[in-house]
This record gives C-alpha cells, sequence and structure tokens, in this order.
C-alpha cells in the first residue's frame, strides 16, 4: 500500500521496500509521478517503477497530481489506464475489480459524489448488484483524499465527500479505506461519522510515499479518539488476508527524522 509516491531517493525507498514485501498487488491511490505538467516526468517515474511494476500488478487510482498544473488528466489516462468499463463505470477514475480475496473499488476524491451524481449512481449500483462476500470476503476502498485525519495538511478537504458516500460503505460493510492526500502516515479505530464502530472500516492515510513536497505537520490537539497511531514520517503498507475474517496490517517506516533505531512498526 503506497500513495503520494513521486520520484525521490525516498519514493524509491519506498519502491524497495514494496519489491522486499512482494506482494500479491500493490494499490497506489493517487498522486503518482508529480510530473506536475514536465511531461517528460511521467518516463523517469516509469522507469523508477519498473523493477515493482514488471513484477508485480499495481491497481491505481487518480490524485490532484493527475489532473492539475495543465495534466487534465491525460498522461495519468492513457500511461495507466483502469478496468472501468469492466464494473459498467462511464469514468476511467471509479471502477471495482476483484484481486483473489478482496474487492477493490476505486473512487474519485475529483469527480462529483452527490446523490445525483455518476459516481454516486455508480457506487451504489455496483456495492448492490456486484459483491459476493463468498468470493471475494474483503471489501477495500481507495481514493486520494481522507475522510478521517488529525493532520493539519488538507484538513476537512474530504467533509463534503464523507457525508454523501460514508453511508454506502458502511452499509455495505467495507473493511478498509486506503487514502493519502496528507503527506503523513495515520490509521484509524474502526469509525462510522465520526464516532467509533466495531462495524465501521479502518481507514489507513498512507501520503507517506516520498514525494518532494515532504511530510506534513503539525498534528491536530488533542489526539482524536478515532485515530490510532499517526507519524509524519516515510513509509509503505502492508496488509495481509490470511482468512475470510482475518487479516494482518503493517506499516514499514524507513525515512524520518525521527531518532528511533527501528523501521518498522507494528502497529
Amino acid at each position: 500500500l503506497v500513495v503520494d509516491l513521486g520520484q525521490t531517493a525516498v519514493s524509491n525507498a519506498s519502491i524497495q521496500a514494496l519489491i522486499a514485501i512482494d506482494p500479491s498487488v500493490v494499490l497506489l491511490s493517487g498522486d503518482l509521478s508529480y510530473a506536475d505538467g514536465f511531461y517528460e516526468l511521467w518516463d523517469s517515474w516509469g522507469n523508477l517503477l519498473e523493477p515493482l511494476a514488471s513484477k508485480i500488478p499495481v491497481v491505481t487510482t487518480g490524485g490532484n497530481h493527475e489532473f492539475g498544473s495543465s495534466e487534465a488528466w491525460l498522461s495519468y489516462m492513457k500511461r495507466y489506464p483502469s478496468p472501468y468499463r469492466a464494473s459498467g463505470s462511464t469514468n476511467f477514475c471509479y471502477f471495482g475489480k476483484e484481486v483473489g480475496v478482496i474487492h477493490i473499488i476505486a473512487l474519485c476524491s475529483y469527480a462529483g459524489f452527490t446523490e445525483d451524481s455518476l459516481q454516486y449512481e455508480w457506487l451504489s449500483n455496483y456495492l448492490s448488484t456486484q459483491i459476493d462476500r463468498d468470493v471475494t470476503p474483503w471489501l477495500v476502498v481507495m481514493m486520494h483524499v481522507p475522510f478521517y485525519c488529525s493532520n493539519s495538511g488538507h484538513w476537512m478537504e474530504g467533509e463534503l465527500m464523507r457525508v454523501a458516500i460514508e453511508p454506502l460503505l458502511y452499509e455495505y460493510g467495507v473493511d478498509f479505506v486506503l487514502v493519502g492526500h496528507v503527506h503523513a502516515y495515520e490509521r484509524t479505530y474502526n469509525i462510522y461519522n465520526n464516532t467509533l464502530d466495531p462495524c465501521g472500516p479502518i481507514h489507513l492515510t498512507i501520503g507517506d510515499g516520498g514525494n518532494y513536497e515532504g511530510a506534513y505537520v503539525p498534528w491536530l490537539d488533542p489526539v482524536p479518539d478515532w485515530s490510532a497511531f499517526r507519524e509524519a514520517s516515510f513509509g509503505v503498507g502492508e496488509l495481509e488476508f490470511l482468512s475470510s475474517t482475518s487479516a494482518s496490517y503493517s506499516w514499514h517506516r524507513h525515512a524520518c527524522d525521527s531518532e528511533s533505531d527501528t523501521n518498522y512498526h507494528m502497529n
């Protein structure tokens, strides 16, 4: 699991960490190359990613750096096409796909999300007709902007989308929500509507892939009761599904300003 990757020495460390984990699939929830209109940087980012992507499937969704700075989704859409048509979507930015025991749903933080929007209508129909928990017992949503984050960076930016979309995710029992945008790491407890709820998903903000903009601080105080762990460092996540009801998650830190002698967190 990684978001906001970019192409720095720390980005490469994240890629090497993912190769070492040797997962079945890598989920990258937006802000891939940070080319920002300098299109040759998409080539250099592809070269950086190649040792990983040539061996392990990488599923992506778009972030603000895929459409801003004159990008307008074009480089991303042409270089990293999504399987949206196969899932009945009319937009390459949101789609569903089965991968082993998990059903991945990619959403777009920068498309319409109200009840009368195409994205909401697609998501509601897809969740009600295409999810078979006997086949894929785990349901993972990936998008770019967090619903829950206690960092001051981009604070509450995803609130309107949360109000619109979160009830659907809760109704259909989404297990994990993978996001980024905030260049730091945070894991929540199970949560729904700003309240601890054992039936709600765990939200993983992993915007710590290594992009040139650096880590976001400060954190908001006091720490919300739904925030299980947070740190403005860089690393990648590892999510292992052990059975239809059991999963193991860990975060691997490999760049930070901490004096700690460890580069591995189990949390």
